[in-house]
């Protein structure tokens, strides 16, 4: 802290000290101007990111080395933007900011979800697993089917990807569906738990993503079971790690 405040006032001190901790500055109970904070954005990212810590030395250890854990990569989602107008009242703008931060946890939850089946099904089934007669429901895929052609009629418009599985045409609440069929359970149920488990919480999600994907707010109550449900599943996959495929 002393460090950074011989260079800048002790307030923008105080902001990249709180970068450096990893906190979050531009928290509004914390009292920071919103001069300071747009000074805060300026400054080269070199200044503001986290000090590296001295490596700590240690003997060589005669036991066999392990391969290291594959940690989770960290992004920090910056809350500062400015938005404006001419219609719309401030109570508005202030809900874009909040939910802003919030539409991350989802993205990053439903894709990790679709991630984790084509990892699993890939590996016991095939990379065609798709395409493999009386494995899903037919229904489910008439809907995705439908999706990949109602979307071929837009030229210019940009598509979900090129060249992307299936599974990506599904809606969050068609998963369940296909993790928990009679041919699919038996390679999800040691990693998942219950159908219920996985069912319930989707179920819960999508109603909350509903809500977002309307471009409509989430109550403090709805947001935090999302950050809960979020939690929930990064620990599920840190902890069953060494039972999912590569």
């Amino acid at each position: 802290m002393r460090e950074v405040g011989t260079q800048y006032p002790l307030e923008l001190a105080a902001a990249i000290f709180l970068v450096r901790r990893k906190d979050n500055p531009y928290d509004k109970s914390l009292g920071i101007s919103n001069e300071t904070l747009e000074k805060l954005g300026k400054l080269d990212p070199i200044v503001t990111a986290p000090r590296a810590q001295p490596k700590k030395t240690s003997k060589p250890s005669l036991e066999p080395t392990k391969e290291p854990t594959k940690r989770p990569i960290n992004v920090y989602i910056a809350q500062k933007f400015k938005l404006t107008d001419p219609i719309l009242p401030k109570a508005r703008l202030d809900e874009a900011k909040i939910m802003a931060g919030i539409y991350p946890l989802l993205y990053v939850l439903e894709n990790s979800i679709r991630a984790f089946m084509l990892r699993v099904l890939n590996h016991h089934i095939g990379k065609n697993w798709w395409d493999e007669p009386d494995l899903l429901n037919l229904e489910l895929k008439r809907r995705v089917e439908k999706r990949i052609a109602d979307e071929n009629k837009e030229p210019w418009h940009g598509k979900r990807g090129s060249g992307v599985h299936q599974i990506y045409y599904t809606d969050l609440g068609e998963l369940p569906e296909i993790m928990t069929s009679k041919k699919c359970w038996k390679f999800f149920k040691n990693i998942i738990g219950t159908q219920e488990s996985i069912k319930r919480r989707i179920r819960e999600i999508c109603l909350s993503r509903n809500i977002i994907m309307h471009c409509n707010p989430l109550s403090k109550h709805d947001q935090t079971r999302l950050e809960v449900y979020f939690r929930d599943w990064e620990n599920l996959l840190e902890e069953k790690m060494d039972s999912i495929p590569n």
